[in-house]
Order: C-alpha cells, then structure tokens, then sequence
C-alpha cells in the first residue's frame, strides 16, 4: 500500500501553527484556520507543545546545488565584482568546485541573496583631500536653518539631443549610493548646448543659453546682468545673500573674483568635487527629465533651446522651495559619509 505523501509547510505556516499551539488553541481549530490537513497540524504542534523546539523542516528532495557556504562566497564574489556579468560570476563560483552550477542556479541564487541588475547611479570620483574639506566644510554650516533661504545657488549644465547608454551593476536594497556601486563621472570636452541658471529661496532666474562653454567673458556678463540684479531685487543689497558657485575655471578666474569683488557680492566659500551640496543639480536632473518625457523629442539644438526653456518655467515653485529645504540634510548626510558622495 502505497504511503500517503506528507503535506509540506512553508516557513510562514510552521510559524503560525507554532504560535496558535503556545496560546493553547486545538489542533483542530489550528486545522481550521489556516486549512491545513489536521494531521499535518498534529505532527507540527506535538512537537511544539512537548517543548522540542520547532518541527524538522521536510528533508526530501534534492539537495540544493550551493552550499550555505557556497552562497557566502557567492555573495563576497558579488560584491567584489560589482561590475562582472552573471556569466563571469558563475565561472568565478566554479573555479573552486568539482562540479560545476549553471548561470541559472547562480542567478536565483543572487536574486535571493537581494542582488539585482541596475543601472549604476552616476557620481563625480571624491578625493581623500576634498573628503576631508567636504567634512569641515560642512561640520562649519551644520547649524544652518534660516540661513539657506539667504544663498543664490547657480551653475551652468549641457544637455544633449541623444543620451549615451548606460551600464548595469549589481546591487542590493540600500547600496545605490556605496562607492563600490557608482560610475564615476569626469568632466569631458564634449560641448552640446550649454545653459546657465541661478536659484534662491524667493524665486528662480530664466534659463541663459551660453555661447559654446562658459568662459570669464561670459561669465562677467552673468555677473553683472543676472547674478547682481536678482540678488538685488530679492534681497535689496548685493551682498545680502551668499553668492554659491562651483569652482569651475570661469568662476575662480582673476577676472571673475575682481568682477565679483567690483560689484559688491559675497562668495559662499566652496569645494571642488561637490555637486551634491548644490541644489541646483537636482533641479537639472528635473529639467532633464522634464526633457525626456516630451512626446516630440527636440530634433536639432534650436528645438532643444526652446524645450528647455518651457519645461524650466513649467517646473512648479514648491520643487525649488523642497530643494532649500533639503540643504541642511545634505550638510548632515556629507558628514555621516565621511566627505564622500551622497544621495544627493
């Protein structure tokens, strides 16, 4: 006579079943209520109440192919190999093992080790001495509040008819923003169309297109046609906000500290490597998406002049209000990461 096969439990409903038999419920009422056969119910609860522990978990079967040991390699091998494809990873799983596990048993195994493929999230390369600047720089403003509603926050952006592709990492739940995950990004000479932009807490400056790339005879004009006279009319005096700008040649220029000095305003003291203290990059990456969602994409550098220009004025006043607002979380995240890169 042929036995009849043994009801296997999840995790899940040992653990009811576990919990119902501790607070004196039947078996039969245990049975009822998460349906499951009365017997099965019996086995999982006798041993529960008779004080042995948890029931033994269902042994049948085949084995599984990784070893837990296996899987705390897998996961070092991962994590080292951030940037590796799934294929690569396998033979690197392999090479120590006498018999070899498939692409698919190492992938399951990395989905269930919370390993997934993503596109790595783009930040500029820090150095150690501008971490340790970031840090001091920041441990000087973490008692800013009210203060931040008083800084002009500017930068100039390219934006590009087509994007490049981007490559994939892999990643778990929380690690976007390690070290190990990004893709640097460096400055290059590639030039599309260039545009400047300022923002503080009591408004925003229309878009200016930019000439090529910014330079300090450019940046002179901006100087004394834009920066000063909305730094004026918000604030009533050049140097009653802080003047943020990056540390970008046309900016720390001779011509440009004179032309500053000349018209009155007041610098913020800045860090190179340091986009993320700006809130005006986010206010790009809105742009951009703003840009990329457009039914028609721009066709030449004309079309994408005027998308931008719409899609800037449609961006509500509330995200530049948020961005302010963000400042002193962005000062206390530069700390906790020690002058890295933030999420910001």
């Amino acid at each position: 006579m042929t036995p009849r096969p043994r009801t296997s439990l999840t995790a899940q409903q040992v653990a009811t079943i576990k919990e119902m038999a501790l607070k004196n419920n039947s078996n039969a009422a245990i049975s009822l209520a998460i349906d499951i056969n009365k017997n099965t119910v019996v086995y999982v609860a006798k041993s529960v109440r008779s004080g042995a522990g948890v029931a033994k978990v269902d042994g049948r079967g085949r084995p599984p192919l990784l070893s837990p040991r296996d899987i705390r390699a897998l996961a070092r091998i991962v994590k080292v190999y951030r940037f590796s494809s799934v294929e690569d990873i396998t033979r690197r799983v392999n090479a120590p093992r006498t018999s070899a596990v498939s692409t698919r048993t190492v992938r399951r195994a990395m989905h269930k080790l919370g390993f997934m493929s993503a596109s790595p999230a783009t930040k500029p390369w820090v150095s150690e001495a501008n971490k340790v600047k970031r840090v001091a720089w920041a441990k000087k403003r973490r008692s800013w509040d009210g203060e931040w509603s008083h800084v002009f926050f500017t930068d100039e952006s390219s934006f590009e008819v087509k994007r490049p592709g981007r490559a994939r990492v892999w990643r778990s739940v929380g690690e976007r923003f390690q070290p190990s995950c990004l893709r640097p990004s460096f400055k290059s000479g590639r030039q599309t169309l260039m545009v400047w932009a300022g923002f503080p807490a009591r408004g925003r400056t229309p878009l200016r297109r930019v000439c090529g790339s910014m330079n300090t005879e450019q940046y002179a004009e901006v100087l004394a046609d834009d920066i000063f006279n909305y730094i004026v009319a918000d604030y009533g005096a050049p140097d009653a906000a802080w003047l943020q700008e990056d540390m970008a040649p046309c900016h720390a220029s001779k011509r440009s500290k004179a032309a500053t000095s000349a018209l009155g305003l007041k610098p913020l003291p800045w860090m190179t490597q340091s986009p993320d203290l700006n809130p005006i990059e986010n206010a790009w990456n809105e742009l951009d998406r703003r840009l990329r969602s457009r039914t028609t994409s721009p066709k030449n550098l004309d079309e994408l002049w005027e998308a931008l220009c719409e899609e800037w004025d449609a961006i509500p006043t509330a995200f530049f209000d948020s961005l302010i607002q963000s400042m002193p979380r962005r000062v206390n995240a530069v700390i906790a990461s020690k002058g890295a890169g933030t999420k910001y």
